[in-house]
């Protein structure tokens, strides 16, 4: 999916502007978060995803965030995304 989409790499759960992703291209300034269908349902989990994607999308970052599920269900959709 990723060399379809024209993308390399992606550097896997690593730091950047000191949260852990998922998933980001530091050329591209993208980062992608896979959320568990059940952890990230609970209102705390979704206030610290809101406020760990304003603040990278403040610091210049495009943030994409997708369920788990919605890779196996819509993975051409999740593609161009």
């Amino acid at each position: 999916m990723l060399h379809a989409a024209g993308l390399a790499e992606p550097g896997v759960n690593m730091h950047v502007e000191g949260f852990e992703v998922d998933f980001h291209w530091a050329d591209r300034r993208l980062v992608i978060e896979i959320d568990g269908d059940h952890g990230h349902n609970r209102p705390r989990t979704r206030r610290d995803d809101e406020h760990r994607d304003r603040v990278l999308g403040l610091r210049g970052w495009a943030v994409l965030r997708f369920m788990e599920g919605e890779l196996h269900e819509a993975l051409q959709a999740v593609s161009a995304a």
